[in-house]
C-alpha cells in the first residue's frame, strides 16, 4: 500500500491486493452501501474465481466518500481467472473465463473477452454492467455474441429464455439436422435484479445465419441459409432470408405474433422436380406457414400449419395422362398441410383433375401414410369427407389413361427410386371405383373401362375390369416382388401388325434396345384366358406362367387353342437381361389347315386335314424390340391332304400358280379345260431360315396327285419379293390335257399317245419328266419364267 494522508481524513493511496478466491474478495466488497437484494445477488451471482490480483485507488476526504459530490475518486480494480458468473437463473452460466472488474462507486463492470457458455461455446466480447448501485431500482446489463455451428447455437438458445419467448422451443428441440453456423449477437440484455416494480427483462440482438441448414417439420430440407433475424424479447422479425429448398433458390420473411402466439414464415421459390424426370421445368411456388407457440391448449390452434400455392401449369408435366402437360395447364396446385405431435394431414387440389385428402404418420425418421381419398375428375371434394382410419380409397372419372406411356414412366423413373428403398410397403384399399373414358395403348383405343378393387383380409388386392374391350379379374399377392393371378373371360387386344420398319427406325430401334437393361422387374404374372381376340384372331384359350428375375425374363407354360379349337399351340419365351437376347420356341398343330392359315396371318387359299409347325425365333433386346430385319429364326412345317388356290395374292397364290394345271393355263393360253381351284397336294413339307428380313428356303417340297413340286431360294419379307427356282414334275397319272400341254402335243390324241407310251416304256417313271422355273418379282404378281421346259433330264 501506497500513499498519504494529512490525518484530518484526507486521503491519497494506491492500495494493491490479490486473494486466493472471489469468495475471499467478496468479503471486502463495501457491503455497507448496497441493499441487502444486491448484496445477496453479488453473493450468488459472482459464484466463483481464482488467482485474484487487484489494484483500489482512493483519494479524497474519507468522510464524503463515495464522493457523490465529486469531491474525490475511488476505483478499485482486478483480474479474476476461472470466473462463474451467473447474472440471471434463466440465462446460462458465464463460466471458466478471465475477466476484468472494475467497481467505482455505485457502478461494477466486468468485462472479457472470451466466455464459456456451455455445450462447448465461446461468447466474444463480453460485458456485464451494474449501474445506479445505490438506487432502489437495479439492473445488469450484458452484451457479447456467439458464433458457432448453428446445432449448438440452437441449443444455447433453448437453454436462454430467448427460445421460449420467441416461440422457437418446440422447432429447435425438434430438429436433428441443423447444419452450417450462427452469429448470435446479443446488443443488451436488461435484468432487473432490484425495483422497477416487476418489470421484466427485456432483449435486443440479431441472429446471423452463414450457410444454415434446417429441416421443417422433416419434411422439407433448407440448406444454404443466409440473412439477419433480429428480435427482442418479445418477437424476432427478418426479411429476405435467402436459402435453397428442393433444389432451388428461394426467399423467406419471417415474423412472430405474440399476441396470436403464432410464428408467421412465407416464402416464394420454385422447385426443382427435373432431376427424376418428373417435371421438365421447376415449379414456381407462394407459401405461408403457420406455427405456434406458448403452449395452447386449443389442439386446433397447436398444430403447425402450411398453405402452398405452385404453379404447375409452366412446369411442363413429363407424366403420361392423366397427369400430363395438359391436364396442367392454367392450373394452381393447392396444398394444405396441417402438422400435429405425431401425425400431419395433407389435402391437395388441382381444380380440373384430381383432389386428395391423407393421413400421415409421424416416425424417428419418415412419415408414414396411414389414409387417403384421391378423387379423379373436377367435382371438388369436401372437407368433410370419410377418409377410413386406415387404408386407401379412390373414385371418380379419368378422361384418359395411356398405359404404355405409363410403363415407359415407371421403368425409367419410379423403379429405379423403388429400387433404393428397403421394403415396399403396400397400402389396405378400401372399395375403390374408377370409371376411363379412354385407355390408350400404343395405336389403340379401349373406351369405357371401369375398373374396382378392395384389399382382402390376407392384404390381397381382389380387381375387377369391365368394358366393350374385356371382361377380366385379378387377385394381387403383394408378398416378395408380388404375384397376380389373372383370369379373363373376353379380351380384344391389337397390337401392331408392321413388324417391318424403315433402315432409320430400325437405327434407332437397336440403338435403344441395346442400351443398358433396366432393372426393373415384373411381378410373377399367371395368366388364364378364353374368347381372346389379337387383331381380330380369336384364340379360343390362352395360358402361361411370366417370371422375372435379376438375370432373365421367362414365359413358361405358354398353350392356346385357336380356330374354334380346332388348333393348339405350345411354347416358351426367354429374355436373357445380361446378353439382351431373346428366344422364343412356338409350335402348331390342328386338324384344320385353313384355321392355322388363317391364325398367323397368311392370304386365304391353303384348305386341309393336317398342319404342323414348328419355329425357332431369337433377337436383340426384349420383346418391344423384335423386328423382322432384326429377327433370326428356323422354320418348319407340313400341311397334309389339301388344295392350294390361286385366287388370292400371296404366297398361296404363288404355289396355285405353281400347280400343273395352272402352269398349263399360263403357258398355252388355248386350253379352256383347266380348272379355276388351284392344285390339291397330298403333303407340303419344308424348312426355312430367317435371317435380315430374307426367309431362305432350305426345303420346300409339296407332293401332289398331278404333280411334285420343290422350291429353292428366298423371299424377301422387306420388300415383298420373291427370288426362287421351282421345279415341276408332273407325275404320269395327271390330266391328259396338262401333259399334252406342258410336252408341246397338239391334240388330246397326241397326248393320249404320248400317256401311253409314258405308261408301257421300260424304266420310265412318273418323276421322269421335270419342268424348272425361276420366280421373281412381287408377291401380289410375281413373274414364273420357264427354264429348259422341253428338257427330259431333271439335270438340265
Amino acid at each position: 500500500m501506497q500513499g498519504n494522508t494529512d490525518f484530518k481524513g484526507w486521503v491519497d493511496a494506491n492500495l494493491g491486493f490479490q486473494a486466493n478466491s472471489l469468495a475471499d474478495l467478496k468479503t471486502y466488497l463495501p457491503y455497507k452501501l448496497m441493499s441487502q437484494t444486491l448484496q445477496d445477488w453479488l453473493k450468488t451471482g459472482l459464484v466463483s474465481g481464482e488467482s485474484i490480483q487487484g489494484n483500489a485507488v482512493l483519494k479524497g476526504h474519507v468522510a464524503q466518500f463515495p464522493f457523490n459530490n465529486g469531491q474525490g475518486s475511488f476505483m478499485a480494480t482486478a483480474q479474476v481467472h476461472k470466473v462463474k458468473l451467473l447474472f440471471d437463473q434463466a440465462w446460462p452460466m458465464l463460466q471458466d473465463f478471465s475477466a476484468k472488474l472494475v467497481f467505482t462507486p455505485y457502478q461494477l463492470n466486468i468485462q472479457s473477452d472470451s466466455v464459456a457458455v456451455g455445450d462447448g461455446l465461446q461468447a466474444t466480447n463480453v460485458v456485464v454492467d451494474i449501474d445506479n448501485l445505490h438506487r432502489s431500482d437495479i439492473a445488469v446489463k450484458i452484451s457479447g455474441e456467439v458464433t458457432a455451428p448453428m446445432d449448438k447455437a440452437s441449443q444455447y438458445l433453448i437453454n436462454s429464455p430467448l427460445a421460449k419467448n420467441l416461440g422457437l422451443s418446440q422447432f429447435l428441440q425438434g430438429q436433428r439436422n441443423f447444419g452450417g453456423a450462427v452469429n448470435v449477437k446479443l446488443n443488451e440484455v436488461w435484468v432487473p435484479v432490484l425495483g422497477y416494480d416487476k418489470q421484466v427483462e427485456t432483449v435486443q440482438g440479431q441472429v446471423e445465419f452463414k450457410n444454415a441448414e434446417f429441416n421443417l417439420a422433416e419434411m422439407l430440407r433448407f440448406t444454404q441459409l443466409n440473412g439477419v433475424l433480429t428480435f427482442n424479447e418479445k418477437s424476432a422479425a427478418s426479411s429476405r432470408l435467402s436459402a435453397r429448398v428442393l433444389g432451388m433458390p428461394a426467399n423467406f420473411d419471417l415474423t412472430t405474433d405474440p399476441k396470436n402466439k403464432v410464428v408467421r414464415l412465407s416464402g416464394s421459390g420454385a422447385a426443382k422436380l427435373t432431376q427424376n424426370g418428373v417435371f421438365q421445368h421447376p415449379i414456381p411456388w407462394n407459401a405461408q406457414a403457420f406455427i405456434p407457440f406458448g403452449g395452447s391448449s386449443n389442439a386446433s390452434t397447436s398444430d403447425i400449419n402450411v398453405n402452398i400455392q405452385a404453379d404447375v401449369s409452366t412446369a411442363k408435366s413429363l407424366m403420361p395422362a392423366p397427369l400430363s402437360a395438359q391436364a396442367f395447364n392454367q392450373q394452381m396446385l393447392s396444398l394444405e398441410l396441417r402438422i400435429k405431435e405425431d401425425n400431419l394431414s395433407l389435402n391437395a387440389t388441382l381444380p380440373k383433375t384430381a383432389h386428395v385428402q391423407s393421413q400421415w404418420r409421424i416416425g424417428e425418421q419418415d412419415y408414414q401414410l396411414q389414409s387417403g381419398h384421391l378423387q379423379w375428375g373436377s367435382k371438388p371434394l369436401s372437407l368433410t369427407h370419410p377418409v377410413s382410419n386406415s387404408g386407401l380409397s379412390m373414385a371418380g372419372i379419368i378422361h384418359t389413361l395411356n398405359i404404355k406411356e405409363w410403363f415407359d414412366f415407371y421403368t425409367a423413373v419410379i423403379s429405379s427410386q423403388l429400387e433404393s428403398a428397403d421394403e415396399i410397403v403396400w397400402p389396405n384399399w378400401q372399395a375403390s371405383t374408377v370409371s376411363i373414358n379412354e385407355v390408350h395403348y400404343k395405336d389403340t383405343v379401349y373406351p369405357q373401362l371401369n375398373v374396382a378393387w378392395e384389399s382382402d383380409t390376407q392384404d390381397n388386392i381382389n380387381l375387377n375390369v369391365t368394358s366393350p374391350d374385356i371382361v377380366a379379374n385379378a387377385l394381387w399377392k403383394p408378398q416378395g416382388l408380388g404375384t397376380l393371378e389373372m383370369n379373363v373371360e373376353h379380351f380384344t387386344f391389337y397390337v401392331p401388325t408392321q413388324t417391318i420398319v424403315d433402315a432409320k427406325e430400325q437405327e434407332s430401334k437397336q440403338a435403344s434396345c441395346i442400351a443398358e437393361p433396366s432393372k426393373s422387374q415384373w411381378p410373377n404374372i399367371l395368366f388364364s384366358g378364353q374368347n381372346i381376340f389379337i387383331n381380330e384372331r380369336l384364340i379360343n384359350r390362352l395360358s402361361f406362367e411370366l417370371n422375372d428375375t435379376q438375370d432373365s425374363l421367362t414365359v413358361n407354360a405358354l398353350q392356346g387353342q385357336f380356330g374354334s379349337n380346332a388348333g393348339e399351340f405350345v411354347g416358351n419365351y426367354h429374355y436373357h437381361k445380361q446378353n439382351q437376347l431373346s428366344e422364343f420356341n412356338l409350335s402348331l398343330t390342328s386338324q384344320d389347315v385353313e384355321a392355322v392359315t388363317d391364325f398367323i396371318g397368311l392370304e386365304k387359299g391353303f384348305t386341309g386335314k393336317q398342319a404342323n409347325a414348328n419355329t425357332k425365333l431369337n433377337w436383340n433386346g426384349s420383346a418391344d424390340c423384335f423386328t423382322v430385319q432384326s429377327a433370326q429364326a428356323k422354320l418348319d412345317f407340313t400341311l397334309t391332304d389339301g388344295a392350294i388356290a390361286d385366287i388370292e395374292p400371296g404366297f398361296a397364290r404363288l404355289l396355285g400358280l405353281l400347280s400343273v394345271d395352272s402352269l398349263a393355263r399360263r403357258l398355252k393360253l388355248d386350253l379352256k379345260d383347266v380348272t379355276h381351284q388351284g392344285m390339291t397336294y397330298d403333303t407340303i413339307k419344308g424348312n426355312a431360315q430367317l435371317e435380315a428380313g430374307l426367309l431362305k428356303f432350305k426345303e420346300f417340297a409339296i407332293k401332289a396327285p398331278a404333280a411334285n413340286v420343290k422350291l429353292f431360294g428366298e423371299v424377301n419379307l422387306i420388300d415383298e419379293t420373291f427370288n426362287l427356282q421351282a421345279d415341276v414334275t408332273p407325275t404320269i397319272g395327271g390330266s391328259l390335257p396338262t401333259i399334252a400341254a406342258l410336252a408341246g402335243a397338239a391334240s388330246p390324241v397326241t397326248a393320249l399317245a404320248l400317256y401311253a407310251i409314258l405308261k408301257i416304256m421300260p424304266g420310265l417313271t412318273e418323276e421322269l419328266i421335270t419342268y424348272n422355273y425361276k420366280i421373281n418379282g412381287p408377291w401380289k404378281e410375281p413373274n414364273i419364267e420357264p427354264v429348259n421346259i422341253n428338257n427330259t433330264d431333271k439335270s438340265q
